[in-house]
């Protein structure tokens, strides 16, 4: 029976303990992506110009890469047989692009290739075995963000629980709220409309009292409802973890109740 860390992963359809028997030297991550720099010499400027941004307006970044090492809970006269068999699925399973989802990081996936590298080495009674990936740079959520996520599942320690975008309805005794929006390392686009009274909306970044990114009116007039779209960018920062986190207040104008309706978009590069 193989042995469960808690620090496994699960590649496709198979999980690197249960399926492969493999058991992390140390635990696994994912390394974080580097920033492309694109640099151009100008004659007669001092150093170089520096273009990264330039296009998107926000930072791109190269894949993640790296390695995880393993050792087998199965005996010698196994290894060699398990290593042509875990290389053989994995080459299968990653043929374009498989779903990586880390034990210790439940709450999302990453998008690539993992492959068994060179042939295992043999310390004294360990066998070791090294797998390379090469993923996308960002992270994607396990749960689509228009489902409902259920406190019977969060976990404090790894989970996060976004609240549900989609129909916020203000009224006189309830007049105004404050949404904090998923966290995101890419850019993703944020769409809010608005009926009824109409209702005003202050998006902040960081804190519920941080810098205001976005403010404005949503109203419904006739046939007429207006819309606004705004590009929220990722923070110019590859240190692996979460980038931004923004915070919408929303405040019913005066009259009758008030309906707004958020969507939110992520892997838009423009507006």
């Amino acid at each position: 029976m193989s042995l469960l860390t808690g620090h496994d992963i699960q590649i496709g359809a198979y999980h690197s303990a249960r399926d492969f028997h493999l058991i992390p030297a140390k635990k696994c991550v994912v390394q974080p992506p580097s920033e492309k720099v694109i640099s151009l010499d100008v004659p007669g400027m001092n150093g170089q110009a520096d273009l990264s941004h330039s296009i998107t307006g926000y930072p791109v970044f190269y894949e993640r890469e790296g390695a995880w090492e393993f050792y087998s809970d199965l005996g010698f006269n196994r290894v060699w047989t398990a290593y042509r068999d875990i290389k053989q699925k994995l080459a299968l399973q990653c043929q374009t692009s498989a779903k990586i989802i880390l034990d210790d990081e439940p709450t999302f996936y990453y998008k690539g290739k993992v492959w068994m590298g060179d042939q295992p080495t043999q310390t004294g009674q360990n066998t070791k075995f090294t797998l390379n990936y090469r993923l996308y740079p960002f992270k994607y959520l396990v749960k689509p963000l228009e489902e409902d996520w259920l406190w019977d599942d969060f976990n404090f320690e790894t989970d996060l629980a976004p609240q549900k975008l989609g129909d916020i309805i203000l009224t006189a005794d309830s007049p105004s709220t404050v949404v904090r929006l998923p966290p995101t390392d890419k850019p993703a686009l944020l769409t809010l409309k608005g009926s009824g009274s109409g209702a005003r909306y202050v998006l902040r970044y960081n804190n519920e009292n941080g810098e205001v990114i976005s403010q404005g009116s949503l109203f419904k007039l006739g046939l007429f409802q207006w819309q606004v779209k705004i590009l929220l960018k990722p923070a110019a920062s590859t240190n692996g973890g979460m980038l931004n986190i923004y915070y919408l207040q929303l405040t019913k104008e005066a009259g009758d109740e008030a309906t707004c309706v958020g969507r939110m978009s992520r892997g838009i590069c423009k507006e």
